[in-house]
């Protein structure tokens, strides 16, 4: 859903989820496309924030993962160990959603029409 939003719809990158690979393919068409250095820093700046961003969910991601699969084969485990811990994934997943909407606009806003047309550009 992110790569739609940050995207603007199906664009050129369609990844399907935000991955560091997905950021680092877009860094890499930034430093094609925008040719004022001033800018291009800027927008790679943005995107830097970007890609710690998804490291960082990534890791929790991993992490409720293991904690998961190691309650689900706990005979002992409850129901309410393994909600909680996919209760904290939906909240760092929200909480990391709304900063890469606020990083999406902010790169937008670094970038031309021209340019932001050139990156997502599905020709």
């Amino acid at each position: 859903m992110f790569w739609y939003f940050f995207g603007g719809g199906a664009g050129a990158i369609d990844a399907g989820a935000l991955t560091p690979a997905a950021v680092e393919e877009l860094s890499n068409r930034v430093a094609i496309v925008v040719e004022d250095p001033a800018r291009a820093e800027a927008a790679q700046s943005t995107l830097d924030e970007l890609r710690k961003e998804v490291v960082a969910f990534d890791k929790k991601f991993t992490a409720s993962g293991k904690a998961v699969t190691r309650s689900y084969r706990d005979h002992a485990a409850d129901r309410a160990d393994i909600e909680a811990v996919l209760d904290q994934l939906n909240r760092d997943w929200e909480r990391g959603q709304e900063r890469a909407l606020d990083l999406r606009f902010e790169f937008r806003d670094k970038l031309t029409r021209e340019e932001w047309a050139s990156l997502y550009s599905t020709e």
